[in-house]
């Protein structure tokens, strides 16, 4: 290819433009490079986009020669992506046959555990208390919202914590069905048994009397947690019959970290999940546990994932 051609060339919010006599995938990668400062060691996509508006990649002269062919205004528009890399924090633990043979138990285990738990009587009977109890919340004659400076928070606030501190934070909720909310009326305290007490505070607030259309103001008093993190608590508004009104969230967040210790933690984090989902560990609140208990060492947590009581 000899023919002169103007690129446009965008990576990273930033629009190069230049013109180029000889074209080959090879000289033009290397313009690239050598325009944006891109090191040979990094991986890069240069696409285009074609006549149905689709990001087609570039990785031969035959490709880049009918990128050419397709350009509008005798403009050929490049963008560069950098390939998402995956974070190498943690190195996947060597599979032995000693842990090949633990997990495989583990799963054997598991299995049968799930097996007889879903068929047993108590079972069927806590998970058809627990549905009546949350479609009474769904009853259209009583709902509210909750009042906060940012509307599109919805029926979640937030509030920001040192560890350890005691917090009184004013809930607003407003009545928005059709029946006054009698005496008696409280916000009770709900969600995960495994993370009620990761945030204390008492199980219940007493509410005013509340008709429709007005807004209830409680004082609710939370004890952040000693660890960084962002940790939600669950809150329902029961009648005095113990019918219960939808349900809102107050997350407590706990800063401890700064952006780039945070950002290597979650990296490790995320690899050590998928280390293990990939080993047949299931993804729940138990694992999540043990990565932090053991600061992200796979070894430890299958170890103690595959422990006799398991």
């Amino acid at each position: 290819m000899d023919s002169k051609i103007h690129c446009k060339i965008s990576f990273n919010n930033d629009i190069r433009r230049i013109s180029l006599t000889s074209l080959s995938f090879s000289s033009i990668e290397a313009t690239i490079r050598e325009i944006f400062k891109i090191p040979v060691s990094q991986n890069i996509s240069i696409q285009y986009k074609d006549d149905e508006n689709d990001l087609v990649t570039i990785s031969s002269d035959i490709e880049l020669s009918t990128a050419v062919e397709l350009c509008s205004n005798q403009i050929l528009r490049l963008f560069i992506v950098l390939p998402s890399s995956q974070p190498t924090n943690v190195q996947p633990p060597s599979l032995t046959p000693d842990l090949i043979q633990k997990v495989q138990t583990w799963r054997q285990k598991m299995r049968e555990c799930r097996k007889s738990w879903k068929g047993s009587e108590e079972a069927k009977e806590a998970w058809r208390k627990r549905k009546e109890m949350w479609l009474k919340c769904n009853n259209p004659g009583y709902s509210f919202e909750m009042i906060t400076e940012n509307p599109g928070q919805g029926m979640r606030t937030f509030v920001i914590a040192e560890p350890g501190q005691e917090i009184n934070h004013l809930l607003k909720l407003k009545n928005t069905g059709k029946n006054e909310w009698p005496l008696g009326t409280k916000l009770i305290r709900g969600g995960c048994k495994l993370r009620s007490k990761i945030v204390q505070s008492a199980e219940s607030f007493p509410l005013p009397a509340t008709k429709p259309g007005e807004i209830a103001e409680v004082q609710i008093a939370l004890k952040a947690p000693n660890q960084p993190g962002c940790y939600p608590t669950v809150w329902c508004i029961s009648l005095p019959d113990g019918q219960l009104i939808r349900r809102a969230v107050v997350k407590v967040k706990v800063p401890g970290l700064n952006c780039e210790e945070a950002k290597s933690r979650c990296g490790k984090f995320k690899n050590a999940v998928q280390t293990l989902v990939e080993m047949g560990f299931e993804k729940n609140h138990t694992l999540f546990k043990l990565l932090g208990k053991h600061k992200c060492d796979v070894n430890a947590v299958v170890e103690e994932l595959t422990r006799e009581k398991y």
